[in-house]
């Protein structure tokens, strides 16, 4: 098999948890630690997100996107996360969140990559044998 170094993630990560909701809060904490230490961030103010998707690997590209959005095009670096994840009465999956922290200052803050994109491969998210969760993730950053 042949992959195109074009095509292949920069790096990747593994994150377990043992709830669903704080896979959530950790895979989020460490695609934000690829971009910045997080213990440099202030948790100044608080963004409030809200996603919906009929599947959880959806849900977690979603979340991870919208993470990625906040640094990209708001110039917001968040550095603490609380996740709620409920079911929705389609059969889908809700995701209500905030997370806190500041403003890029460049003073402060050394970027260390921006991720160009995230990808969670279908049934790369799952519950494992002992009830916790694991979820794989491959992260695109600009070069």
């Amino acid at each position: 098999m042949h992959i195109d170094a074009d095509l292949a993630p920069d790096l990747g990560f593994k994150v377990t948890a043992e709830r669903l909701d704080k896979l959530f809060e950790e895979t989020a904490l460490a695609l934000t630690n690829i971009i910045v230490d997080t213990h440099t961030v202030l948790r100044k103010e608080t963004r409030k997100i809200e996603l919906f998707s009929t599947n959880l690997d959806e849900l977690m590209h979603a979340w991870l996107g919208e993470i990625n959005y906040l640094f990209q095009y708001e110039g917001f670096l968040p550095g603490e996360f609380v996740v709620e994840i409920s079911n929705d009465e389609a059969g889908g999956y809700r995701l209500n969140a905030s997370a806190s922290g500041e403003e890029i200052d460049g003073r402060d803050h050394e970027i260390h990559t921006k991720i160009k994109t995230t990808l969670v491969k279908e049934h790369q998210l799952e519950r494992l044998d002992d009830g916790s969760w694991s979820a794989s993730v491959y992260v695109y950053t600009s070069r």
